[in-house]
């Protein structure tokens, strides 16, 4: 193992290198370099952080920009969200969820795709629900086995299932009738 300054592109600029290895010789591992940039993995970082490989992070943790969760995940119950959306309490799985305010207050509700702000924002225990647009199937809690493509679609829908709404607040008023198109 070694930590080196390195002269990297001139007089008195160096660069910062960590190495290890479990045999000789050992490897070049991390960079700085004189501009601030780390390399994890390459020897010339070109931007502020930069990896060769995979990033992991531990469970319950978020990819975040600017202090915001932009990727949330529970890949034990292949639950994925982004932008803001979802929650990671909830033991429901398989979900799908894109855009800020979508699905928030599920519990245990399975199998249901959510694209578009405040997408089945309600949903508690609902499954195989699809909502594209902006507050597409927001009211539902339990409805089951919705498709809502376009703004407001099934918007007061809370309880019905096996509806289909295509357009513009098609069906927005609907709360707990079945079998619509």
């Amino acid at each position: 193992p070694y930590i080196q300054a390195i002269e990297a592109s001139g007089i008195d600029t160096y660069a910062l290198v960590f190495g290890t290895s479990a045999a000789a010789p050992a490897v070049e591992r991390l960079r700085i370099n004189p501009n601030g940039n780390v390399g994890i993995g390459t020897s010339n970082p070109a931007q502020k952080l930069d990896v060769a490989g995979n990033i992991n992070t531990s469970a319950g943790s978020a990819y975040m920009y600017n202090d915001t969760n932009v990727i949330t995940a529970s890949t034990t119950l292949n639950n994925y969200f982004f932008g803001g959306a979802g929650n990671l309490t909830m033991t429901g799985n398989q979900n799908l969820a894109i855009g800020y305010g979508t699905f928030t207050t599920n519990t245990t509700g399975n199998n249901n795709i959510a694209t578009g702000f405040n997408t089945l924002a309600a949903n508690t225990t609902g499954f195989l629900n699809t909502a594209n647009g902006a507050y597409a199937l927001y009211s539902n809690t339990t409805g089951n086995v919705n498709t809502a493509n376009g703004g407001y679609a099934l918007f007061n829908n809370t309880t019905g299932s096996d509806n289909v709404a295509n357009g513009f607040k098609t069906l927005s008023s609907n709360t707990t009738g079945n079998n619509n198109t």
